[in-house]
């Protein structure tokens, strides 16, 4: 299992739901053809005012998508040899493997069918 996060942000003064970030992290592994079987929703952590969604899944290869994502212009959090990193707007450092580890909170928790799942893209249908 492996833990990430990524930035939330604010569209017309409204922070955006996780579910905008879940369908970002979706839409960059089916580009990058990255499988895996599922994804979930730990909830929220912030780092000096900046909102992130934190994610657990059993991806192999989750710095290829982190960094995918960090291209988007969001700021990331990826798991690293030391622990955890943080980068957003051209800046980077350390942060503590138990902010990333927390029990997943209460009424945010989502568990999502990965990219190996045949029929994964009709969790996003509106």
């Amino acid at each position: 299992m492996k833990y990430f996060a990524v930035e939330r942000r604010t569209v017309d003064q409204t922070l955006e739901s996780p579910r905008v970030i879940v369908e970002l992290v979706f839409q960059e592994a089916q580009r990058l053809g990255l499988r895996f079987q599922w994804l979930e929703v730990q909830g929220d952590v912030t780092l000096p005012s900046r909102p992130f969604v934190r994610f657990k899944t059993d991806l192999d290869a989750v710095t290829l998508l982190v960094k995918a994502l960090e291209k988007t212009g969001r700021g990331v959090i990826e798991p690293t040899s030391q622990g955890y990193q943080v980068r957003f707007s051209g800046r980077k450092g350390a942060i503590e493997p138990s902010r990333m580890h927390l029990a997943p909170l209460p009424g945010m928790f989502q568990r999502f069918r990965g990219t190996a799942h045949p029929l994964w893209e009709q969790q996003f249908v509106r």
